[in-house]
């Protein structure tokens, strides 16, 4: 059981879940799939990729952590 908690956290990931959703509300909008994916891949540039190079960064210097689940992290 806990490895189906394990995918469900990483599917629904704060980081994750933006994605598609703003895919499907452009695509609902009437922007065709070109420009929808290439809004989505700005957005993702600027809003997404950022903070979690800098996540990364903070738990690289941190050292090795035994899993990366959000209720394992201290």
């Amino acid at each position: 059981m806990q490895g189906v908690a394990v995918w469900v956290s990483r599917l629904f990931h704060p980081f994750v879940v933006p994605v598609p959703t703003l895919v499907v509300a452009l695509r609902l909008l009437g922007l065709g799939w070109r420009e929808a994916l290439a809004w989505t891949a700005l957005c993702v540039a600027v809003a997404i990729l950022p903070p979690t190079a800098l996540l990364v960064a903070q738990r690289m210097r941190r050292g090795p952590t035994a899993s990366y689940a959000p209720s394992s992290i201290r």
